[in-house]
């Protein structure tokens, strides 16, 4: 993606807002809509992409510069991300568009490499993900599929879109973690389905990922004494079971 991650980061909740009108389950009726649904999914996950690895760079080299050229880091700038990253939050609590992304998150998590002349999904993905996956344009293959061909490119993306996922990293897009109370149920459930899924991952980089975060969310509840309501375990078993409904 040629956009910087201050670019990427700017356009993002409009990106979402475009997931939660146009990549509903609805989508799959027409032609036309599946391919405009594809289209708005896969620019999705190349924004978060480059969000996260961008960021990650940053913090990885200990720099004050985007590594892209952009200008020095400033306070403003540090403020501006954060802003950002509340309203996404607040956008994602919208069920159109939390709906949406968990089903778009779920088919990248379900994705594995096929060969490049097979029609069959991966054990566990739906036909309509499938399609929504190798569909993808790629500036270097000629789609997605191609593209993520490769196993370490494949893995390092399902790695970043866990670090975006993550209730104890900065993001925590689905409000998930101990400090966030404004979360709905269902939320939370789209949240941990995600991790729980990833844990089942083949490539231990990704499971592995996604036991350590699911044990640092829990951690930090132990560590604050939060106790959940008889009320809050029952929606959030009743949340993950419809999840695990919708998967199969």
């Amino acid at each position: 993606m040629r956009c910087t991650s201050d670019e990427a980061e700017s356009i993002l909740p409009a990106i979402l807002l475009l997931v939660g009108a146009y990549c509903t389950r609805d989508s799959f009726l027409s032609i036309v809509s599946r391919n405009r649904s594809n289209q708005i999914s896969h620019i999705l996950l190349r924004l978060l992409d480059k969000i996260v690895t961008s960021r990650q760079l940053i913090v990885s080299k200990g720099l004050e510069t985007t590594g892209e050229g952009d200008n020095d880091v400033t306070i403003n700038s540090f403020q501006r991300e954060e802003s950002i990253t509340e309203l996404v939050q607040s956008l994602i609590q919208q069920d159109s568009v939390s709906s949406a992304l968990y089903d778009i998150l779920l088919d990248v998590f379900m994705y594995q490499s096929m060969p490049i002349d097979s029609d069959i999904p991966p054990p566990g993905l739906s036909p309509y993900g499938y399609e929504r996956m190798k569909g993808g344009a790629s500036t270097i293959g000629k789609d997605w599929r191609e593209e993520y061909s490769s196993i370490h490119r494949l893995v390092g993306l399902k790695r970043t879109l866990l670090d975006w996922i993550a209730p104890t990293r900065s993001w925590d897009p689905f409000l998930i973690s101990v400090r966030s109370g404004h979360s709905s149920s269902m939320n939370v459930c789209r949240g941990i389905g995600l991790l729980v899924i990833a844990v089942g991952e083949v490539h231990l980089d990704v499971s592995e990922r996604a036991e350590n975060f699911l044990k640092a969310l829990f951690d930090r509840q132990d560590k604050t004494q939060i106790v959940f309501s008889v009320e809050s375990k029952r929606h959030l078993i009743i949340g993950l079971l419809s999840l695990s409904v919708s998967v199969i």
